[in-house]
């Protein structure tokens, strides 16, 4: 009987991220071919992403407590952050817009309950933004149904003559705005008085566009300029507070459409999505993320930027782990520093917004369905509201840089937490059953092939797996 030699070696299954368009027969196995619910830090495969209730602090900076929560049956469609300082003292507030019309707040820093702004109805999707106001700070809230109103603590005013608008923003002392009705129109305020939009060379007025970029979406004050951005193109404004001195430039055109509620400011970046992309712009040039998963559909798409991370809620292309039956089905987390990105799903989210006031930080979000009258926190939980996430890591099945037979006799496994192992080779799966520990472990497999790959899944909150070794034999 012939005799086969072989040779022995090592396989290392590493988790450096997940590759994006990467050819499965030619991908390094230290990346994935996809993964949900698991991260990429320090080298490791965790389970540290997931939402809970979001907290309330103090003024001294403890958060051990959770912000109340509204009556269940409530949907939370838009979430906002005010601004506010009472007699020098921190008054920040949360103000969410709900399903049944209502507008209400409560405090951050303050053991509170949610109030509700008493003889106020709103429709329509909110656009705010904060502003001092003769000494007061306060919060400019409108949509494309309701008139520019003023909240100041706990009163509102709708400003008569003002317009309907879909997006706000204050620059050099003037509140901008996109105007319902009007999609090729700016209009923008008098000169510190958010409630004078009588038309003049002196006081307020408007930007018509006359070319094919699209409609306005979004008006945003950046780096010194206003960067009015349309379903196409992102035009600069220079506006100082002599409106005869304004200077419009387009920087920005862009095939695909861009999506307005993915535009979030990112340091000293503006990151948005569009039908060719994850696109960053610095005001001058823009550069295409090629690292970002592609999106099933971005049509409810909602973005955010916090901590060196961009968020992402969409409707993400998963096949048959997480179908397309939401509105949105995931949150992507892209990581500006290591260009990682990690999955958290099933979750479908209605509204995203960042909490960056004082020592409160943090993304905040509201969902759909069973959750959704309470403001959310992406946190390292591993969970979604108490249930822990189910994570999963696919990798390539190829032949690992060899056309010989391998013979994968034991892997070398470390994990804190239970975890299953599956091991293809060629058309055979077996699974292997893992339990945490401490301390590395033997994983007896004997199975051969041409072409292996590996995947790992867990149900366990706190999953953390380092790489490990496949012993092999080759023949």
């Amino acid at each position: 009987m012939k005799r086969i030699r072989t040779a022995s070696g090592k396989m290392q299954i590493g988790f450096k991220g997940v590759a994006v368009d990467a050819d499965e027969k030619i991908l390094d196995p230290s990346y994935a071919e996809r993964a949900y619910n698991f991260t990429f830090r320090g080298g490791a495969l965790k389970g540290d992403i997931g939402v809970s209730n979001a907290p309330g602090y103090s003024a001294d900076g403890d958060c051990g407590r959770e912000l109340p929560t509204l009556p269940i049956g409530t949907c939370i469609l838009d979430i906002f952050t005010y601004h506010r300082r009472t007699n020098g003292e921190y008054d920040d507030r949360i103000v969410v817009q709900a399903n049944d019309k209502r507008l209400y707040y409560t405090k951050i820093f303050e053991e509170d309950v949610w109030h509700e702004v008493k003889n106020f109805r709103f429709t329509g999707k909110a656009c705010v933004v904060n502003y001092n106001y003769d000494g007061k700070d306060v919060l400019l809230i409108s949509s494309e149904n309701n008139q520019l109103a003023v909240l100041d603590g706990d009163n509102i005013k709708t400003i008569d003559g003002a317009p309907k608008f879909s997006s706000l923003a204050v620059h050099y002392e003037r509140v901008y705005g996109t105007v319902n009705g009007e999609k090729n129109q700016v209009w923008f305020s008098s000169v510190m008085n958010p409630e004078n939009w009588t038309v003049s060379g002196e006081n307020a007025g408007y930007i018509t566009f006359q070319d094919e970029c699209g409609d306005i979406e979004k008006v945003v004050s950046f780096l010194g300029y206003l960067y009015i951005f349309r379903e196409h193109a992102v035009y600069r404004l220079t506006a100082y507070a002599d409106q005869s001195e304004f200077l419009l430039k387009k920087v920005f055109t862009d095939t695909g459409r861009i999506y307005k509620d993915t535009i979030a400011f990112a340091g000293d970046k503006i990151m948005f999505y569009s039908e060719d992309g994850l696109i960053s712009f610095d005001g001058y040039d823009t550069t295409r993320i090629s690292s970002f998963p592609k999106i099933g559909s971005a049509d409810k798409a909602v973005g955010t930027y916090h901590n060196c991370k961009y968020y992402l809620a969409c409707k993400l292309d998963m096949g048959k782990y997480y179908p397309l039956v939401c509105t949105n089905n995931a949150v992507v987390e892209y990581d500006l520093k290591t260009k990682n990105f990690c999955v958290l799903a099933p979750l479908d989210v209605v509204s995203m917004t960042t909490l960056d006031v004082h020592h409160a930080t943090g993304v905040l979000l509201s969902v759909r369905e069973i959750h959704s009258h309470k403001v959310g926190m992406i946190n390292d939980s591993g969970e979604i509201f108490g249930t822990p996430t189910s994570k999963y890591l696919k990798g390539p099945l190829n032949a690992y840089g060899t056309n010989k037979m391998k013979i994968i006799r034991y892997m070398q496994v470390q994990t804190e937490e239970d975890i299953t192992i599956d091991v293809t080779a060629d058309d055979l799966t077996r699974s292997f059953k893992v339990a945490g520990s401490a301390l590395p472990q033997r994983v007896v497999v004997e199975m051969s092939g041409y072409n292996v790959g590996f995947a790992v899944s867990s149900n366990k909150s706190k999953a953390y797996v380092a790489p490990f070794l496949a012993n092999v034999e080759y023949a």
